[in-house]
């Protein structure tokens, strides 16, 4: 079963010091990432709680991220009870998602860390 979590990627600083907020899909022990469009700072991130802290539109990203990762988590069941991920890499069960959360969205764009 493919599962979803939300990942502050530590690997990838940018100048202003804030990581890129992703939400990180595995299946059958691999594993690929939907970036969020978001940046935080390490102090801003809870990352037990999954949850922004100490940012002044808190609320908004709070909400923003939870509905992000219930679409990605909805889609994800949807196309696991249709048998779509049976026999695919990763990268095609992220491209398979991604397909079905933003149809109108090429999925070439998106690459695998």
């Amino acid at each position: 079963m493919a599962t979803a979590k939300l990942y502050l990627d530590k690997r990838a600083k940018r100048q202003d010091g804030t990581y890129p907020l992703k939400v990180t899909i595995s299946h059958k022990g691999k594993t690929s990432h939907i970036p969020l469009g978001l940046f935080l700072r390490a102090d801003q991130w809870d990352g037990r709680a999954c949850k922004v802290l100490n940012h002044t539109n808190k609320v908004f990203l709070n909400s923003f991220i939870q509905g992000r990762l219930s679409e990605i988590t909805a889609a994800m069941l949807e196309l696991k009870s249709q048998g779509a991920f049976a026999g695919r890499t990763i990268t095609q069960v992220r491209d398979l998602i991604l397909a079905k959360v933003e149809p109108d969205k090429p999925a070439a764009g998106f690459t695998a860390y």
